[in-house]
Formats: structure tokens, sequence, C-alpha cells
């Protein structure tokens, strides 16, 4: 007669660590083969054999919170916005709430004077807090970022005749490399003389490995999904400053 064993937080605890955490655990064989082996992940995934792996969404998720916290913890933001100007009057005599002269779109002006319209010590403790939420909606656009990757290896692999899901599975894995490249640039800032020609060329790799296409080729479509992601990213940025500061 088998006995069942009682299930207890510490069973669930050890049971996660070992199919997870443990030295042969998914988390590690995953990580290994993210390292050392560009782009055989997604082929991997793409071939049935996933069970051995982390899911390619649950990879990106941790990776990326990793790199969150990190930067929340161990990065002081600097943030202008020379499209803003923005200057609080106040008369000393009136006590009267401070005015806000704006240098910028009506619209803008107008949003501006309804949300900083305060005392300047709480003006200035708003403004304090605005990088950290441009952070934040940075974070949030990353999920408008990875389908627009996705969504542009589909245009530029279109012969591939590849589905767009694959296309995501790759983006997935790629960008939780970058991830990890950011996290060691953030937690080590003299590691970003390597990491970032690291993760240039894990990126070619990994293209090659997957979609299979000569050296050549290979540049120009990498160089043509650098353009056109780098506008995207610069224009997700662009919306997470503005977000922060009149929302």
């Amino acid at each position: 007669m088998t006995r069942t064993r009682l299930l207890t937080v510490p069973v669930l605890v050890r049971d996660y660590s070992r199919q997870y955490l443990g030295p042969q655990g998914a988390l590690w064989r995953t990580l290994r083969l993210l390292l050392t082996r560009p782009g055989q992940l997604t082929l991997e995934f793409l071939a049935g054999r996933r069970r051995r792996y982390l899911h390619p969404f649950r990879l990106y998720l941790l990776v990326s919170a990793l790199f969150f916290l990190l930067a929340s913890l161990t990065t002081h933001w600097e943030v202008r916005t020379p499209q803003v100007d923005v200057k609080v009057e106040q008369d000393a005599g009136s006590g009267a709430d401070p005015l806000i002269e704006c240098g910028s779109p009506a619209w803008l002006c107008e949003r501006l004077k309804r949300r900083y319209n305060v005392a300047p010590e709480l003006l200035q403790r708003e403004a304090a807090a605005v990088p950290l939420r441009i952070f934040n909606f940075a974070g949030y656009g990353m999920f408008v970022l990875m389908p627009l990757y996705a969504a542009l290896l589909l245009a530029v692999y279109r012969k591939r005749r590849r589905l767009y899901a694959e296309h995501l599975v790759f983006a997935l894995y790629l960008h939780s490399f970058w991830f990890l490249g950011l996290a060691a640039m953030v937690a080590l800032p003299p590691a970003s003389l390597v990491a970032l020609p690291v993760m240039v060329v894990y990126a070619l790799l990994a293209l090659r490995c997957v979609y299979g296409s000569r050296w050549l080729p290979t540049l120009a479509r990498a160089a043509l999904l650098s353009v056109v992601y780098s506008a995207a990213v610069g224009l997700v940025l662009a919306a997470a400053a503005l977000a922060a500061v009149i929302l």
C-alpha cells in the first residue's frame, strides 16, 4: 500500500526547487543553452523538445523582471525633457497657489497646470518621481515592442513561410538574452564595453542559426531590423516620458 505524501508548503518549495532551480533543473538547462548556443533554444522549442526547458514567455518574464529590479535598485536616472518648459511663480505676500507658465502646446500646458499647480515642495517631490515613472512606463512598453519585433521578423523573413508565433518564440529568447546583458551592465557598468558587442554578435548568430541565411543577407536583414526597431524603442521611450509627466 502506497502512502501519499502530505502536501505542505516545504514540499511544494522543494519540488519546485528540484524541477527548476536544482543543478539539473529546467532553469539552468535553459540558461546554459541560451548563453552558449545562440538560437538553439528556438529550434528546440519549434522541434517539440520543450519539457526540458523553461517556456520562452516564462523565461522572458523572469529575466526582464530581474533586469527591472536591478535597475530600479542601483540606477539613478536623470531625465531632461526640453519640450516641456515649466516655470513656477508665487507671490510671497499673497499666499495664492503657484502659477505655472508653460512654453509647450496648449493641451499639454493645461494638463501640466492641472497636475502640478501645487505648493513648491510638492512640485519638487512630483518632479523627483518622474524618472521612476518613466522607467515603469518603459517596462510596460516592452509588451508592445516584443510583438512588434516578431512582426518585423515576419516581414524580413516572409519567404521562410514561418508562422508569426514562431517568430515570437525567437523574439522572446533573444530579448531574454538581451535583458541578461542589460542586467550585467546595470550590476557592473564596466561590463558595457563587452556586453554591447556580445549582444550584437549574439543576435547575428541567433538569426543565422534559426533562419539559415548566408552572412550577407543576414547582415542586411539585421541592419534593417536594428534601424526600425531602434526607432520604435525611441518612440516608446518618448511616450513613456510623456506619460510620466502628464498622467
